[in-house]
């Protein structure tokens, strides 16, 4: 992992050393080790340890500790990543064989063919995707990003999608826990059966695994106060008798991860899978002998 030095001008001081030791102590723990975190997760791990107050200060505190400690080579660059910028580019290769090299690997077959469900992963927000997306490609089902409630377009074309698999969706829903996110579950379904009414003769059921207040206890997750400006705000308080709420950034990825793949579980046949992960790698290999005949010897 790079830890790559830019700044040999700034002398940090003991505080400064202290503080980047406990980041570093955080993203080498068993919760978060090998994982890519966003400040605000690991601002959350730091609350969760009792070493920063959960305010907009120490936020910003520690956003401004975590750049210095990059720039003068104490922490891994490739760590903390920022979700909200991408780069977008057009593949290309050298040549026709480096392209059938770097494709066929890319072959992979519908998994859930000969499953009874057709299952997707849905998140409130942007900053746990990268988290969840990797349970999603384990199990190579779809993940799809809300931010916030869904839009009518992102809903009608998740709709023609459910249609066309033909079998039982199972939607795993998970999101904070203040007034729009305990509320988001029920807006998914009831807004989904609109286009999906006279043309889906199977069930639609929305599998709100997180955030939950059995796993705010379990993991002591730091409280927020709810957003007085949300209209929902007081069926919220009425509903779950508190002012606060708690956001699922403050779970660690390892768990939140580990919570997505039990309820996607029920829904799965290993047996089903597994035979079809076989096909797929033998059809693969079937691909390669095909498509990539041994390279002629000598000079072309």
């Amino acid at each position: 992992m790079p830890k790559i030095q830019y700044d040999f001008d700034t002398k940090l001081q003991k505080k400064s050393l202290d503080f980047i030791s406990q980041i570093n102590n955080i993203l080498d723990s068993e919760d978060f080790r090998n994982e890519t975190m966003t400040i605000r997760q690991l601002h959350y791990g730091m609350v969760s340890r009792n070493l920063t107050p959960n305010t907009q200060k120490s936020y910003n505190q520690l956003a401004k500790i975590i750049k210095k400690g990059r720039y003068c080579g104490l922490i891994d660059w490739e760590r903390i990543e920022d979700i909200t910028r991408f780069k977008r580019e057009l593949p290309h290769w050298e040549n026709q064989r480096v392209f059938l090299e770097s494709v066929i690997p890319q072959y992979k077959k519908n998994l859930w063919t000969l499953q009874n469900y057709y299952v997707q992963i849905w998140c409130e927000k942007d900053a746990v995707f990268s988290t969840i997306n990797k349970i999603a490609e384990k199990y190579r089902v779809p993940c799809f990003s809300c931010r916030g409630f869904s839009s009518t377009s992102s809903l009608w074309k998740a709709s023609e999608d459910i249609i066309r698999k033909n079998k039982d969706c199972v939607i795993i829903y998970v999101g904070d826990h203040d007034p729009s996110g305990v509320f988001m579950p029920n807006d998914i379904k009831k807004r989904l059966n609109e286009f999906l009414t006279g043309h889906f003769n199977h069930t639609l059921t929305i599998e709100h695994c997180a955030l939950t207040l059995d796993q705010i206890r379990q993991f002591k997750i730091p409280k927020q106060f709810a957003k007085v400006k949300d209209k929902r705000t007081m069926q919220y308080v009425k509903t779950y008798d508190t002012t606060n709420s708690w956001e699922l950034d403050a779970l660690p990825p390892k768990v939140l991860m580990e919570i997505i793949e039990q309820t996607l579980l029920k829904y799965l046949n290993i047996a089903f899978f597994e035979f079809s992960k076989k096909s797929e790698t033998e059809e693969r290999q079937d691909l390669s002998i095909r498509a990539l005949p041994a390279p002629t010897q000598g000079i072309i």
